[in-house]
């Protein structure tokens, strides 16, 4: 999802920057370069807007506020959808085991029964020699 939501940003950017290119053409500054445009959308996308580009043809205009409205209604909805999938995540999944000699556990998996959990149990509670090894 976050791979979706940064390929939505970079190719709004490329396809309004190559669009803007094209529709001003004939602007009384001089056509401007891709890189420039490029440099223009990501201004005006991320609300700074400083002013020293501007679209002068209606076209441009229209261009530039259907991306504006594009970029607000498709990128809330994306996080949305995002934020959804990370809540249905357990949240047991995203911790990690960190081993710590010193608090021995045992885990138990399988079939379980009475009989096998109390040999369990007995053989770790029996007395031992003092030094004495486990033998299993």
């Amino acid at each position: 999802q976050i791979l979706r939501i940064l390929l939505t940003l970079f190719s709004l950017a490329l396809f309004g920057a190559g669009l803007l290119q094209r529709l001003e053409e004939k602007n009384t500054e001089g056509p401007f370069d891709f890189h420039t445009m490029l440099y223009f959308v990501v201004i005006t996308i991320s609300t700074v807007g400083y002013g020293d580009i501007v679209p002068e043809s209606p076209a441009g205009r229209v261009i530039v506020c259907a991306l504006l409205a594009f970029f607000f209604i498709s990128i809330p909805v994306q996080t949305n959808e995002l934020f959804r999938l990370m809540g249905m995540q357990s949240v047991y999944a995203r911790k990690t085991y960190k081993s710590q000699l010193e608090i021995p556990h045992i885990i138990i998996t399988g079939c379980v029964d009475v009989r096998s959990l109390e040999g369990l149990l007995f053989s770790l509670h029996a007395e031992r020699p003092a030094g004495a090894q486990d033998p299993n």
